[in-house]
């Protein structure tokens, strides 16, 4: 938090406002601007001093002020699929993405206060990120200028829309921080979109409007293409140097799993030098540590997971691995003595559905064996009824309006695109008629057969749905080790 703090304030501090003039609807031209375009050899000196800070483009003509390319040539007042439209979305991206890079370059000097990147540029020097970016806006710098274009303004708002939808892989310092100019591909955006411009040409070859481009405008939009080459060259011994820094830098982590028949869960125990949780409901977490946090919305506060010390035990339900859709990850946070965060995605080796019978076994309630062996093709086994997650077995014979109706058995399956799909059988599907609306006995038992349910209801005609002892409900849902205390704090009553 303190990271994101300093950044916003240097983004504040980077005052880059740009407006538009009145200047006359012509053809610009490189007449006005120079002719010398070569762009300058890695000066190795300070970011303040490069060549393309001489390049004036704040009384550009055209303005763009998105960071969406498309809303920003629409905004000019073009029509998608015409030359002007794909002109100036091309532009407006380069505006876009050379007024990031020339922030994170004027803000090098907040990075290095920060210890945690300030260390690793000790190991490697911030000119591996910046270097190229001398001649990458040096020339994206003259193409804007020639186009009259300025940059896209910068704003608190449009910086921090930015660092949002930009993923990371370790780290918010990926996208936050000089390490950007890499790791997020700003050179793969810039080089498209200057691709895009040289293709306008042969896009649109009867094009002979105000906005054709030059041979001088062409030739610096291949030389932008050329200055991104190194990026990409050295983006992933960078990104390996990165991980290996952070690897170095984060705490200790061991996984142990075992499996708790009488639970139905596998107790995850994390382990190390450092503090630790894990994403997954509190419920599932021995001793699990929390605090409540004000919520602005309408639903009160909501809860905070707090490092704990380790070892840090989990009991993680079978329903947990398939709301994984199987894959078998655990994301956990693990905290070093200064506080500071460093994410670890876990592989988990143990797959619960190892640990039941796949031999058919045989409902007592007929209805509910018949709906099993329809619905599997035949015999079924407690491996098999994993994949249901949810279970209604009504036995009313009359609706509330008095009419008749029969039995009906409702079921949710997890399906491989991690979706409940609900299955719904009437008591004639399955060739049965008659029915005293009573629920068969022994449907309790049959419960027992059933380990990843997260939701369960009895109906018969007479007695409502108070039909499963409280001690049975427990033990058919989720185990939970820790007891909700926080839910009547975390809503506010209706």
């Amino acid at each position: 938090m303190k990271r994101w703090i300093a950044v916003m304030l240097a983004a504040c501090l980077c005052g880059m406002l740009f407006s538009c003039t009145d200047a006359e609807d012509t053809e610009p031209s490189y007449t006005t601007k120079g002719t010398e375009t070569t762009a300058p050899v890695f000066s190795g000196g300070e970011t303040a001093n490069w060549e393309y800070k001489k390049i004036d483009l704040s009384n550009g003509k055209y303005q763009p002020t998105s960071r969406d390319a498309d809303k920003s040539a629409a905004a000019f007042g073009y029509q998608k699929g015409t030359y002007e439209y794909d002109y100036f979305r091309a532009l407006s991206g380069i505006s876009f993405y050379a007024m990031i890079s020339d922030h994170y370059l004027s803000n090098l000097t907040s990075d290095t206060e920060d210890a945690f990147v300030a260390n690793y540029l000790e190991r490697v020097p911030a000119e591996e990120f910046t270097a190229p970016y001398e001649s990458i806006l040096y020339h994206a710098y003259w193409l804007l200028s020639d186009r009259d274009f300025s940059l896209v303004p910068l704003s608190i708002n449009l910086l921090s829309e930015y660092w949002m939808t930009e993923s990371y892989e370790l780290s918010p310092e990926e996208r936050a921080t000089v390490l950007a100019l890499s790791f997020n591909e700003i050179d793969t955006a810039i080089t498209e979109y200057a691709k895009e411009l040289i293709s306008l040409r042969e896009k649109y070859p009867e094009y002979e409007g105000k906005f054709t481009l030059s041979e001088k405008a062409l030739e610096e939009a291949e030389a932008l293409i050329e200055a991104c080459r190194p990026i990409a060259e050295k983006r992933e011994n960078l990104r390996e140097s990165w991980r290996a820094y952070y690897q170095e830098q984060a705490p200790t982590l061991t996984v142990k799993e075992e499996w708790i028949a009488e639970y139905d869960a596998v107790k995850i125990t994390l382990s190390g030098n450092g503090k630790y949780y894990a994403a997954v409901k509190g419920e599932y977490v021995e001793n699990y540590q929390y605090e409540l946090v004000d919520n602005s919305s309408l639903t009160g506060k909501h809860v905070q997971s707090l490092p704990m010390e380790s070892p840090v035990v989990i009991y993680l339900p079978v329903s947990y691995y398939r709301g994984m859709t199987w894959n078998q990850q655990l994301d956990v946070i693990k905290v070093d003595e200064n506080g500071r965060c460093f994410n670890e995605t876990v592989t988990l080796t143990l797959n619960p559905e190892e640990y039941y019978s796949d031999e058919p076994i045989q409902m007592s309630n007929p209805f509910l064996d018949a709906v099993l062996r329809d619905y599997f093709g035949g015999n079924y086994s407690e491996r098999d009824l994993l994949k249901i997650s949810t279970l209604i077995i009504n036995y009313s014979i009359i609706d509330r309006y008095g009419n008749p109706i029969e039995p009906r058995i409702t079921f949710g399956i997890f399906s491989e695109r991690n979706e409940c799909v609900n299955q719904l059988y009437n008591y004639s599907d399955v060739g049965f008629t008659d029915s005293d609306g009573v629920l068969p006995s022994g449907t309790l038992e049959d419960l027992k057969h059933f380990h990843d349910l997260d939701m369960i209801a009895f109906y018969q005609q007479e007695g409502g749905t108070e039909l499963i002892p409280d001690d049975l409900y427990r033990e058919l849902m989720p185990y939970e080790v820790t007891e909700n205390t926080w839910y009547e704090e975390t809503h506010i009553s209706q």
